[in-house]
């Protein structure tokens, strides 16, 4: 074969006038497959040896391609334009017809494909450098055909859509027999028949007709396709990508439309259960098929798919009591226990949020590892972004040392679309979250300093007990200790933490003495946050936090549940003037410490100078968190509102009629919008007075 390439050499000697540098792996498709690789006078006998995914599969090629690649009869190409200009002649077409071979073709150097390059005839192509850009080479055949790749070149680089061909491949990138089964259509692949996965479904095959693409219908009564759902093919592999209202039991029968390229048919008559991969066989006019995988997942929108499962399957019924379970984010599962939470919330609204403890430690969307973590339902605030956009706006204002970080995520309950939910790190004494400290006792062992950390506001538990779980001083009803436990009621833990609240409130009240008791930074800043949205349950009514780390003084925050701010509460002074942390009363709460502190020069010109410092930027912080948080909801909220559309036409809880007439998530987003804007003006002007 040698001698015959070098009589060809004055004609390949033209040729190479067309053609440059390139190439990385070697793919060979030869017109018959008992045809032998080029020949050379080294005539050195590679051994190719590949794990397969059933196995490890040895086959032997006679041939030395570094020498083949030297040999004059061989077109050297460096760029695509000058293979496209190749492949659109009739250059291998005439080299064919006069050597008797299939011409080789090296690629040299960096070849970049910026599109798909397509051989159709039989071609020794070798790549000897690197491809770059995203195209890929295809191969397309349906005679008997050989093709060898060799290099370090990914499989994913090729398309090859030749279904009687033999497919070697060696170098640095070998693929597993089941991942070319999925991803090509050849017979055989290192000498063995292509089997897909442990299960030896055997996928591919000679039939010309091949599926394009694949529709889900509306219902069993094929009428109509949905719009919402959509599928790739990437070889002999379908994926259908359903849309969050297709349940789990849903995907047990699904009823789908093939788009078939080709003279082909396709049984879709009959529903598939696709809670577990299926094969789909097309057959052709001449009774040739071709088999397919089709497996069904859920089609991720622009926020993180989390999906939770109970081990008995049962709902999530109780705020008191943990079920066993786990859960899938990001690839991940973790295991872990859940329930309710929430007060008003759990009783009163359809769409519960919920309490997650990991089983261990783990990093969640990037936020810092831990167990605690909490699934906010955000029923009554139809915008579903008003907590992510007051958590912007306290990390802005950094006077506050720690605001939970929030992510939006689809929640599914055991298969069930369940919402928009926001994954939020729970409020708790740690490192990473509220840093309380290790207490300080004397040599006796009484307190000097200890950390706590407290909530305000109602709990429907009556299992809580005054002097243990909770305290009232005059200014200040229900606080809850949450941390730490109190074991025993008016034990001294519990004593020194109410001695320290009621000296702080005797300072606050006189105006005197204060800011040794108080973080007066974190007041600013939370002050300022809390105006900035109106949120009326900041005065000290409800979802109100504030702790004390050992050596630190009482600071306020961290913020939580804004979803009835931002103009979204019924109690609501309705010309929104004037300072709701101090305007706002409920059946126990009249007067409270914002009262004392908004009179107060000192913290007031505190206030002043630092709304001035932050306005701006605080501003524009809460704006582009609204866009970018709709952005990213933008496409799940419709599925949100899809199951909880109540939320769009009635009067929730204590939310104000005046969105009543609002019939979209958008119109609720641009109210938000605008609300911030008229608040900020006045903000802008009580503070210039």
């Amino acid at each position: 074969m040698k001698k015959k390439r070098q009589r060809n050499s004055e004609y390949m000697i033209v040729m190479l006038l067309a053609v440059a540098v390139a190439a990385v792996v070697v793919i060979m498709a030869m017109a018959s497959p008992s045809k032998s690789p080029p020949d050379t006078a080294a005539n050195v006998t590679d051994a190719m040896t590949t794990e397969a995914h059933t196995g490890t599969v040895t086959d032997t090629v006679d041939t030395d391609y570094a020498a083949a690649s030297a040999d004059a009869d061989a077109f050297r190409i460096s760029d695509v334009d000058t293979l496209d200009l190749l492949l659109s002649g009739d250059a291998f077409g005439e080299y064919r017809r006069e050597s008797g071979e299939d011409p080789l073709v090296v690629l040299e150097d960096t070849v970049t494909l910026d599109h798909d390059v397509t051989f159709t005839d039989g071609i020794c192509l070798m790549i000897e450098g690197k491809l770059g850009g995203a195209g890929k080479l295809r191969f397309r055949a349906d005679g008997e055909c050989t093709i060898d790749i060799r290099g370090d070149e990914n499989i994913s680089r090729f398309d090859i859509d030749a279904p009687r061909a033999s497919l070697y491949m060696t170098g640095g990138d070998v693929p597993y027999l089941y991942e070319v089964a999925e991803s090509q259509n050849v017979a055989y692949y290192n000498g063995t028949s292509t089997v897909g996965g442990a299960d030896g479904d055997t996928l591919g095959g000679a039939g010309r007709a091949r599926i394009a693409d694949v529709a889900l219908y509306e219902n069993k009564k094929r009428e109509s396709v949905r719009d919402d759902a959509y599928s790739t093919v990437v070889g002999n592999i379908i994926t259908l990508y359903v849309p969050h209202d297709v349940s789990d039991k849903d995907m047990k029968s699904l009823y789908i439309s093939a788009d078939i390229d080709g003279d082909g048919v396709c049984d879709t008559s009959t529903p598939l259960d696709l809670s577990s991969p299926a094969l789909l066989t097309v057959t052709d006019s001449v009774g040739a098929q071709r088999v397919y995988r089709i497996m069904a997942m859920r089609a991720r929108l622009d926020i993180p798919i989390l999906c939770l499962y109970t081990d008995d399957g049962s709902d999530i019924d109780s705020k008191e009591t943990y079920k066993t379970g786990y859960m899938t984010l990001d690839g991940e599962k973790y295991t872990l226990s859940v329930k309710g939470r929430g007060n008003a919330s759990w009783n009163t609204f359809p769409k519960h949020s919920y309490r997650i403890k990991l089983d261990s430690k783990a990093k969640l969307c990037s936020m810092k590892a831990d167990r605690d973590w909490c699934l906010i339902g955000n029923y009554a605030d139809m915008s579903l972004l008003r907590n992510i956009v007051a958590s912007e706006m306290a990390l802005y204002m950094d006077g506050m040392p720690y605001t939970p970080s929030y992510r939006s995520v689809d929640l599914f309950i055991n298969g069930e679309y369940a919402g928009v939910f926001m994954l939020s790190e729970k409020i708790e004494d740690d490192e990473d979250r509220v840093p309380l400290g290790e207490r300080v006792t004397d040599e006796d062992g009484k307190i000097k300093d200890m950390g706590f950390l407290i909530e305000f506001g109602w709990d429907y538990s009556s299992e809580n007990v005054w002097a243990k779980d909770y305290f009232d001083t005059t200014y200040c009803k229900r606080m809850y200790i949450k941390e730490p436990e109190i074991t025993e009621a008016k034990n001294a833990e519990y004593k020194y933490i109410y001695n320290y609240v009621k000296a702080a409130e005797n300072a606050i009240v006189k105006g005197e003495g204060y800011e040794d008791y108080i973080d007066v930074d974190s007041w600013v800043d939370w002050f300022i946050v809390n105006e900035l949205t109106y949120n009326s349950e900041c005065a000290f009514y409800r979802s109100l936090y504030m702790y004390k780390p050992v050596g630190g003084k009482l600071t306020a925050g961290p913020i939580w549940d804004y979803d009835m701010a931002f103009g979204n509460n019924l109690t609501d002074k309705d010309d929104y003037t004037g300072w709701c942390s101090v305007d706002y009363v409920s059946e126990w709460m009249y007067d409270n410490w914002m009262k004392f502190l908004t009179k107060d020069e000192s913290f007031m010109s505190r206030v002043r100078a630092r709304w001035d410092e932050k306005k701006d930027g605080l501003m524009q912080v809460a704006v582009d968190a609204l866009s970018r948080g709709a952005g990213e909801i933008e496409r799940s909220q419709v599925y949100n509102f899809k199951l909880w559309n109540k939320a769009l036409r009635y009067q929730i809880g204590i939310s104000r009629a005046s969105t009543l007439g609002m019939r979209t998530w958008q119109e609720h987003v641009e109210y938000v919008d605008d609300f911030l804007q008229k608040r900020y003006a006045t903000i802008d002007s009580m503070l210039a007075e």
